[in-house]
């Protein structure tokens, strides 16, 4: 008996490290469908990695490397571009409440608590209750795994679509792939204001931080404007076009730098520089 059991152990062991659920039915026999992949490939380039779901053959592990390294800054990017396209969003949402609204700052004020409220309802609120009714959580445990998701700390203890005694739509993990996209971005953007209205708040109450942040940015401009007097300067004792010298300070030859932009074209370059 003993050894019977040992070997149905071994072989349960074996159908996991194959990505096979052991304790599956027939509607769910693998933990690698196109469903639980989308998810398990969200969770790679969002870095939350559960860690109820990897890799087991050495192929597979060499491509989710190589997937990772592009995959991850890519997803940055994407994050960034969707929040540029919220940020656009909320501008236009301003713009119209300051028809309605004449004061500046209390139409500021509404717009961005009418977006946090909406963002909650949408990525913090509703899904947990959809969590709680299709997995049998209660609400605090939904809450807890989409903090735990949204924050990419990623315990693992809470993953949906891996009860094997449920049978869940094709496209639920799917779907939950896309919540968590979009909940990052989201999420990156309130960061992002919150940390400004902090900022804004320290420089009120210690107004010398504010001084010094201004006389930092006074600073880049003042470099950012150095540059080309220091070019023109320079160009005009080595007797030749600043355009010409700044090519030769980067290390483009004179036949390179022809083909690309036409120096002796153009004489004075002191207010294009």
């Amino acid at each position: 008996m003993a050894w019977f059991q040992l070997v149905r152990f071994k072989v349960i062991l074996d159908a996991w490290e194959k990505g096979v659920n052991p304790s599956g039915n027939s509607t769910n026999p693998s933990n690698w469908d196109f469903s639980s992949s989308f998810f398990f490939a969200g969770t790679v380039v969002t870095t939350i990695g559960y860690g109820n779901l990897s890799p087991s053959t050495v192929s597979g592990q060499v491509f989710c490397v190589f997937y990772a390294l592009c995959g991850i800054p890519l997803n940055l990017a994407f994050l960034k571009q969707l929040g540029k396209c919220l940020t656009v969003h909320l501008g236009r949402l301003k713009r119209g409440m300051v028809s309605v609204v004449p004061h500046k700052q209390t139409v500021e004020a509404l717009a961005v608590s009418l977006f946090f409220i909406t963002g909650s309802l949408l990525f913090l609120v509703i899904p947990p209750l959809l969590f709680s009714y299709v997995e049998g959580w209660s609400f605090g445990e939904g809450f807890y795994f989409t903090f735990i998701t949204l924050s990419t700390i990623g315990f693992g203890d809470y993953v949906v679509g891996t009860d094997p005694g449920k049978e869940y739509i094709s496209l639920y993990r799917s779907l939950a792939g896309i919540w968590i996209i979009f909940a990052l971005a989201w999420l990156a953007l309130i960061l992002n204001m919150g940390a400004r209205t902090m900022e804004h708040a320290i420089g009120l109450t210690h107004p010398g931080f504010k001084k010094q942040k201004e006389e930092e940015d006074v600073s880049k401009k003042r470099q950012h404007l150095t540059l080309p007097i220091v070019i023109t300067e320079s160009a005009t004792c080595a007797g030749v076009s600043p355009c010409r010298f700044a090519w030769q300070a980067i290390g483009v030859t004179e036949t390179a730098a022809a083909g690309s932009f036409d120096c002796n074209a153009r004489k004075e370059e002191t207010t294009s520089w």
